[in-house]
């Protein structure tokens, strides 16, 4: 987004902060108290004219996003897991799906045309926004062929077993992302990953 205008970065994983953690119910307030601060630095340098995130009821709630909409911040969620589960599963009494801050923000992009009248029925809204790639980071790496197979992403769903049945038939797949035994990759080790298979693997 830097090429619209001066962007500011606040990453919780890299702060200490972990949403898959059992205790993130119990650190949730303290993450938003970080993000909060993290906001106002930003804008005491330059008035924040939007906040982008890839959110949730189980990363944010109304009362954050409120406060930062009444410093003059519109907020843009996005979300591609709305069409899985919604209204999903309760932690620490919050609904762990967009549902929970539907109403809360200004727009939320889902890659599921299906899911806006979800958010309209909550108070929400959305507008299908299908997925794409910036072609100045996914763009082909030249190296050798490394895996037969891969997949990139994590393992929920059919996806472990649909990977196992591969298996089974002598197919090699190496998987990656939250899950698997490799566990998840930086965005270049992922684009790396892909010029470097025979076959990529999507689940949609």
């Amino acid at each position: 987004f830097s090429r619209f205008g001066h962007t500011s970065i606040y990453d919780w994983r890299a702060d200490g902060f972990d949403e898959t953690a059992y205790d993130w119910k119990h650190r949730r307030a303290a993450m938003h108290s970080r993000l909060l601060a993290a906001f106002d630095r930003a804008g005491r340098a330059q008035p924040v004219d939007l906040v982008i995130a890839y959110m949730s009821g189980l990363t944010a709630s109304p009362t954050l996003l409120a406060t930062m909409r009444a410093k003059g911040a519109a907020v843009l969620a996005f979300c591609w897991d709305d069409k899985l589960s919604f209204p999903g599963p309760s932690v620490g009494g919050r609904r762990t799906s967009m549902s929970s801050i539907a109403s809360a923000v200004d727009l939320t992009l889902t890659n599921a045309p299906e899911s806006v009248i979800k958010y309209a029925v909550l108070g929400g809204a959305a507008v299908f926004a299908p997925e794409a790639a910036e072609p100045d980071v996914h763009a082909p790496v030249g190296c050798e062929f490394q895996y037969d197979v891969s997949f990139v992403g994590g393992a929920y769903g059919w996806r472990p077993d649909f990977i196992a049945a591969l298996r089974a038939r002598g197919i090699a797949v190496s998987c990656f992302g939250r899950g698997w035994p490799a566990g998840p990759m930086a965005t270049d080790q992922v684009v790396a990953t892909y010029s470097r298979s025979r076959i990529n693997l999507g689940f949609s």
